[in-house]
C-alpha cells in the first residue's frame, strides 16, 4: 500500500470529516502488487454484535482524461455499494443504513472494477458498535 495526497482543501459534507484527514488516502502500490483491492477485517466478540460502517473516499489526485478511478465495496464477499467513482476534491461517504449483524468476522474489500485504469482508494473509515 501506498500514501496518496493533496495540500489542497478537501470538501466536508454532512459527516464533517475534516480536510486535514481526507486529503490523505491509502491505495495499493502499482509497482509492488498485482492486487487492485485495499481491505479490512475485524472479529467480532459475539455474532449477535451489531455495527455500522462509514466509508470515506475523496479523489486527492487530479486525474488525467485518459485515467478513471471507480471501484466496487463488498462487505464479506457480498456486494455492498458500487461503482464508486470518487470525486476529485470532494467528500463522499457510504455507510450501512441497517447494522450488519451475524457473523463472527468482518471483511471489507474495495476493489478496482474492470474498467478502471487506477485502484481504488480510501481516505478514512469509521465502525460503530451498538452497545
Amino acid at each position: 500500500m501506498i500514501i496518496v495526497n493533496t495540500t489542497q482543501e478537501v470538501l466536508e459534507n454532512s459527516y464533517r470529516v475534516p480536510s486535514a484527514v481526507m486529503s490523505t488516502a491509502l491505495t495499493p502500490d502499482p509497482l509492488t502488487t498485482t492486487d487492485n483491492s485495499v481491505s479490512f477485517n475485524w472479529i467480532a466478540d459475539s455474532t449477535r454484535d451489531r455495527y455500522y460502517i462509514y466509508l470515506h473516499f475523496a479523489e486527492v489526485v487530479e486525474l488525467l482524461v485518459t485515467q478513471t478511478r471507480q471501484f466496487n465495496i463488498y462487505i464479506n464477499d457480498n456486494l455492498f455499494y458500487g461503482p464508486m467513482y470518487p470525486i476529485y476534491l470532494s467528500t463522499a461517504t457510504v455507510y450501512t443504513v441497517s447494522p450488519i449483524y451475524g457473523a463472527d468476522r468482518y471483511t471489507v474489500v474495495i476493489n478496482k472494477t474492470a474498467t478502471s485504469t487506477l485502484p481504488p482508494l480510501l481516505n478514512a473509515f469509521e465502525i460503530y458498535k451498538e452497545i
